[in-house]
Parts: structure tokens; sequence; C-alpha cells
């Protein structure tokens, strides 16, 4: 976060130092370069420099910045441009630092649905590997139960017709 605290500080500068000279010791500085672009915040302040200062182009912010293609010469930005632009550009990381909270916000209540909707799928799961194993111990018990009936009471008694069951699930 330190270039959004510089960029505060800056904005913070110049808001507490207006009237103080900024623009004025921008200009002298380039009123000798031969075609020098100075960016103003509005049409009259462009107006203002070409007068006073034919060798710089002034042109204003609000306008198309296509002019500014194909040039090669040093370039000045008005200290009103710039805290204009840098407060612009923080109210839109503001904005898409919100955006990233709401996004983040989003997603731990997607996750949280997500983790909901895991749990019930595994306890329906573990309910149906249950269901899955009674199911299986019931036709154990049917086939058991079918084998004894099936048995002659005179050929053996019913210990051995357990065991012979039994013997005969063992795969099930």
């Amino acid at each position: 976060m330190y270039t959004l605290q510089t960029v505060e500080a800056i904005i913070e500068y110049y808001a507490r130092n207006r009237g103080v000279g900024h623009t004025t010791a921008m200009i002298d500085g380039a009123k000798n370069t031969d075609g020098a672009i100075v960016l103003v915040h509005d049409y009259y302040n462009a107006a203002e420099l070409k007068h006073k200062f034919p060798k710089l182009k002034a042109i204003c912010a609000t306008g198309p910045m296509e002019v500014l293609y194909g040039i090669s010469a040093p370039l000045l930005i008005d200290h009103y441009v710039l805290t204009g632009l840098f407060y612009l550009l923080l109210s839109h990381i503001n904005g898409l630092g919100k955006q990233v909270e709401d996004v983040k916000r989003e997603i731990f209540g997607l996750n949280m649905l997500i983790d909901h909707k895991n749990n019930i799928i595994e306890k329906e799961h573990k309910e149906k590997i249950a269901l899955q194993n009674a199911l299986k111990e019931l036709i154990r018990l049917i086939n058991i139960y079918e084998i004894l009936n099936d048995f002659d009471e005179d050929d053996t008694d019913l210990a051995d017709a357990v065991k012979v069951a039994e013997s005969l699930l063992q795969g099930c």
C-alpha cells in the first residue's frame, strides 16, 4: 500500500498548498523549451498559457488525448490535473477493493453452501451403505430361512442345518 499512501499524500499536499506557485514553477522551468506540452485542467487555462507562452503547447485534460499521439516532447502535468487523476484512480482502486471484498464474501458463502451440500451427500452416502449392508444381511437371513425350511427334520438336527446354511451363504 506504499504507492496508495504516496498518492494520498500528494493529493493532500496539493490541497493544503494551493496558490503557492506550482504551475508558475513548472512553466518557468519549461517556457524556454520549444514544443513542451502542458496538460491543464480546462480550456480557459490552455488558452491563457498558449497566449502567454507561444512556445508551449497547452492542451486540456478533459479534451481528446489523441493530440499526444505522434508527439515527442516533454510533457508537463499541471498539479490540478495530477491531483484530479490521482483522486479518480484512488476512487477506482477503492471501488475495486470493495468489489473484491464482495466477491470474497460471495465465495465464502458459496463455500459454506458447498460444504453443507457435501455434508448432506456424505450423510446420504453413509445411509445408502448402511441400507445396502442391512439389505445384504436380510437376504442372508432369508436364504438361511429358506434353507432351514427345506431341510427334512428326520435327516439331520437343527444345528447341522444351520451349519450347512451358514457354509452355503459364506459368499453372500
